[in-house]
């Protein structure tokens, strides 16, 4: 078992060129009848990526919404907590909505033509 704190072990990996990254949640919204994939950037947080897939999921009521995990590397960490706060602004905006997965993707400026 390791005794290294995390500021330790970022550090080994750091000089040995090993980035240590982190965990972000994709949501993704699939449409087998278009074989159409529509993915959002990913997020630092796995609440608010599971609150906006059940919002889309209203939507997209036939289409498969999921959530994945994706491994980041650390460079990217500075704007995907940019975009968690975007889409938890959104996402916080579009609750009290009728149809709160319509009025997160008006709020992002979704257009729904797909051309």
């Amino acid at each position: 078992m390791s005794t290294m704190t995390t500021a330790e072990r970022r550090s080994a990996f750091a000089e040995m060129g090993i980035d240590d990254g982190f965990i972000g949640y994709m949501v993704t919204v699939y449409e087998p009848d278009e074989d159409f994939t529509t993915s959002f950037p990913a997020v630092s947080l796995f609440g608010l990526a599971a609150e906006l897939a059940e919002m889309l999921r209203e939507v997209y009521p036939l289409a498969v919404v999921s959530v994945y995990q994706c491994g980041l590397f650390s460079g990217q960490r500075t704007e995907t907590e940019a975009v968690t706060e975007r889409v938890k602004r959104r996402v916080i905006e579009a609750r009290d909505a009728v149809s709160p997965g319509l009025a997160f993707l008006e709020g992002i400026g979704y257009r729904f033509d797909k051309e």
